[in-house]
Formats: C-alpha cells, structure tokens, sequence
C-alpha cells in the first residue's frame, strides 16, 4: 500500500494530465458520436453511434473517478502515511533544556556591634498554609498498551508539553498523537508520529500555542502491522493563553 501510495505522490502531476487528456479525448468523441446518431439515416447506423456514444461516456466517467482517486491519495492519504516519523533522539533533541541559574555571589556579614542586651517580646505571627493544587489525573484507557498519563484529564496547557504514556501492542508498527475542538470531535488533527514502542516515556511534544483557548481532546493511536489499531486513548484538556 505504501509503495502504492508513493508513485501516486510521485508521479501525481503525470497522472492528472494523463487522466484529464483521457477525459477531454472521450468527451470530444462522445459529441461526434452524439452527431453522427442524428445525421444517421439507418437504424443499423443509428445503434453503432449510440454504442460508440456509451463506450465514450464510459471511459470517461472512469477516467474521472481516476482522478478523484489519485487526488485523494494524494492530497489525504499520503501526507499522513508519508510524514517523516520522528527518531527518539529528534524527540529529544525538540525538548525544552533546563535554564541555568545564576550563583548568587556570598554577601559579605558585617562583623555585630556589642549592644546593651534588650528584653524581647516574642509575637506570634500567623503562617498561611500553602495552598495545594491537585495534579489532574489520567484517563482510563481501555487498553494498558495505548495509555497517556499526562497531561491528566482537563489539564490546563499553556504552552508546550511533554506527552507522556505507553504506545506497545503485539506486532506494533507506528503510533500518532491527533488532537479535535470541544467535547465531541468530529475531525482529529495529526500533531506527530512515532515508529517505536514507547513504555511509560515521552511520546512526544505538542505545542498547542497557535490554537485559541477552549476544551480540546488529545488521542493516542497505535497501529499494528496489519493496520488495525485497538481503541484509542482520549483525554480531555483545556488550552489557556
């Protein structure tokens, strides 16, 4: 299917030159046969024309949904089986680094001036507790083998993320991480793929900056080698600016 695919977008130019001049020949014949039927002036000639005039719309018709199928492999089908799947070091390599921090230089300490021992009143002060954020937690998925554990459901993302989670079934060839707009997504966007297992590691990242604010799901799919996937992996968030 894939070899299919790539001579599709390879040669995709040719085929549509090749399929349109097909179509525009038949048509061409499909009018002179139209009017060699109305000057016929014997029955036996009227039904050669007539079969000549369906042979010609035939082969048009297939040259037509030709071509619709060659622009859809081509313009649907082969971006997402021909994208460049990222290696593990380009997914490292796209990882935001730790800034360093400055080292404060020690402040010198003035040597204490001896003062006259004064009595101390000691006042309570009140601490306020620190406020504690629940971590959102991650989804239940169907499958312990297509599994994200973060981000957590109804994360808020602000700006580049870690996808974090297990992509690992029996005869694995490929996973990709899609994302869809609100509750219910009727379309799913593909964000990035990868062609090995990963187990409880980075999948990959996603930067979901460009999009405006709202709720969002994130998808987890895993492909097998025979091109059947178990159910995916959703999870629910929530893009902020």
């Amino acid at each position: 299917m894939q070899v299919i695919v790539e001579l599709l977008a390879k040669y995709a130019r040719w085929f549509y030159v090749v399929c349109l001049l097909g179509a525009i020949y038949n048509l061409r014949e499909a009018i002179l046969a139209r009017q060699e039927r109305k000057q016929a002036l014997f029955a036996l000639e009227k039904e050669a024309a007539l079969g000549h005039l369906y042979r010609t719309w035939a082969w048009t018709i297939v040259l037509i949904i030709l071509l619709g199928f060659a622009f859809y492999m081509d313009k649907v089908v082969a971006p997402v089986i021909l994208t460049p799947e990222p290696t593990q070091e380009s997914l490292v390599n796209v990882l935001p680094l730790p800034t360093p921090t400055a080292t404060p230089k020690p402040t010198p300490t003035p040597s204490p001036t001896p003062i006259r021992p004064r009595r101390t009143i000691v006042v309570p002060l009140f601490t306020p507790e620190p406020t504690f954020t629940p971590t959102p937690p991650p989804p239940v998925c169907p499958n312990p083998g297509v599994n994200i554990t973060s981000p957590g459901v109804n994360a808020v993302l602000q700006g580049p993320v870690q996808v974090i989670g297990t992509a690992n079934i029996q005869n694995f060839q490929y996973y990709k991480l899609e994302f869809g707009i609100g509750e219910n997504p009727e379309n799913w966007s593909f964000i990035l793929s990868g062609n090995q297992p990963v187990i409880n590691g980075v999948l990959g990242v996603w930067d979901p900056s460009p999009l405006p604010p709202g709720d969002y799901k994130l998808r987890l799919v895993v492909v097998d080698i025979t091109g059947n996937f178990p159910p995916p992996c959703v999870v629910p968030v929530k893009i902020k600016k």
